[in-house]
């Protein structure tokens, strides 16, 4: 691995294809060929069968490089973009022709709308229609029908940062930008996919208080319509920036930068993925025409700029068995319902059955939601296995549910008298009668039972100080 230390930019980052792989699902990522020099924040296309990364840091003299892979797996560098225009977008239309667009030229104040065809002998050739939206340093996808998406991004230069919420999709017949319903927050630096099912999702970036975010919106196309999503989690990734999205064969979104997330969009919950040999930032990305998900140069320091030239490659194409990656739920409180969802990974797509359980319980083959009707004689520890299975193997999973009394936070009054104590509250549950521990209270007086109450989920209650005292809180213990 060779490295290179160079100052932080601002680019785009797109999600495309490739062929040629080593094999081996088992064993996760592996390395492949590396990039002629290292390289961070470019672009990841497959123009037909080619593997291109275009643009990013550093550059050649005061133009952006970009290299392409032959079919025997190494790298050439081939013609050069035609400036230094830095946050561009980049796709492969349905008219088979790589194209370039928007982006910001060092120290320029404002961003281009222009955009041109390029290719890999010549370099810039004819212009495309400008686009509606002048922006940098946006979110890029390409649907089914290789309709190419520009989505947020910046404005200008410099700071705080005036954002835009613009998106659009240019159609390369109509040779026309169409200016679709707009993101629901500005947003940029962020990465977006198609999710196969008719949605374009996008994932989180900065927010026009310079803020990291870790927000999924989602776009139905037939709808020209956004909803959010679950969050992208945290524990896994990290605040998302300068990441990528990919969706793999096996119908899975896989985000990449400083880590892998995993979105299921049928399921619509988050899993961690495989962890790259090398954690890096500001990857290109791509998935193969053979299934494999390519993850090329980036950056493996947060703030120092240092970057790579290896590429790492990820089997998402050959049957996997499950393997669950849920956490299940153990405690179910009796007035409410068993809320867990088991999701795994696999290729098929697993489905879902119970194994073992308390009666009425059933498990949803197809989304996993483990569903319950709860009985009053119940109470107590109830062991389950739920199972994920495909045609490649199975996985189970077991777990302790334990099913207790619904205890809802109280608040209490302490009145003159200052043995004279009222509870109150809201949600008991029916039938259980609660009272008050025989302690006795700071004058010495025992506590009065006040039969049926309620009490918090703790076993203990709230109170204050008569009117005009200082106010305090104090604790004592209650029983169902």
């Amino acid at each position: 691995m060779s490295i290179k230390t160079g100052l932080f930019s601002l680019a785009g980052v797109a999600v495309l294809a490739f062929t040629l792989a080593p094999n081996a699902r088992a064993t996760g990522w592996q390395f492949t060929n590396s990039l002629p020099s290292t390289r961070t924040l470019a672009i990841g296309l497959n123009a037909n069968g080619t593997l291109l990364v275009l643009g990013g840091l550093p550059r050649k003299g005061n133009k952006s490089l970009v290299d392409a892979r032959a079919a025997d797996g190494s790298w050439r560098e081939v013609a050069q973009l035609p400036d230094d225009t830095e946050g561009q977008g980049a796709g492969y239309d349905s008219l088979g022709r790589i194209i370039v667009f928007g982006g910001i030229l060092p120290f320029a104040p404002t961003p281009t709308a222009n955009g041109y065809v390029y290719n890999t002998n010549s370099g810039a050739g004819a212009a495309i229609a400008a686009k509606h939206f002048a922006v940098y340093d946006f979110a890029l996808a390409a649907d089914n029908q290789r309709r190419i998406y520009a989505i947020s991004g910046q404005l200008g230069s410099g700071f705080p940062r005036a954002l835009s919420a613009g998106v659009e999709r240019y159609d390369a017949v109509a040779n026309a930008w169409t200016v679709l319903a707009p993101l629901p927050s500005p947003r940029t630096k962020v990465a977006a996919a198609y999710d196969s099912l008719g949605h374009i999702l996008v994932f989180g970036g900065i927010d026009t208080n310079s803020t990291l975010t870790t927000t999924v919106f989602s776009y139905d196309i037939a709808g020209d319509a956004w909803t959010q999503l679950a969050d992208v989690p945290v524990v896994f990734t990290g605040p998302v920036n300068n990441g990528t999205a990919v969706l793999g064969a096996d119908g899975l979104v896989y985000l990449v930068g400083p880590g892998v997330s995993v979105f299921d969009p049928q399921l619509k919950v988050w899993f961690a993925g495989p962890q790259q040999q090398v954690v890096r930032g500001a990857p290109a990305a791509t998935l193969g025409n053979d299934g494999f998900l390519y993850v090329m140069a980036g950056k493996v320091s947060a703030l120092d700029g240092t970057f790579v030239d290896t590429v790492e490659c990820l089997d998402t194409a050959s049957p996997a068995p499950p393997l669950i990656k849920s956490s299940p739920v153990t405690t179910v409180r009796m007035a409410a319902s068993c809320a867990y969802q088991i999701s795994a990974s696999g290729n098929p797509r697993p489905g879902y059955s119970l194994v073992s359980g308390p009666a009425t319980m059933s498990v949803n083959a197809s989304n996993g939601i483990v569903s319950w009707t709860l009985a009053a004689d119940q109470l107590g520890n109830h062991p389950v296995t739920v199972r994920a299975a495909n045609s490649v193997g199975t996985n189970d999973q077991s777990f302790t549910l334990s099913v207790v009394v619904d205890r809802p936070r109280l608040s209490g009054v302490l009145l003159a008298p200052a043995n004279d104590f009222r509870l109150s509250g809201v949600g008991a549950t029916p039938g259980v009668t609660y009272g008050i521990e025989a302690t006795t209270n700071f004058t010495g007086t025992p506590w009065q039972r006040l039969g049926t109450s309620l009490a918090d989920e703790g076993g203990r209650f709230d109170f204050t100080n008569a009117p005009g005292a200082s106010p305090a809180q104090y604790y004592r213990s209650v029983f169902p």
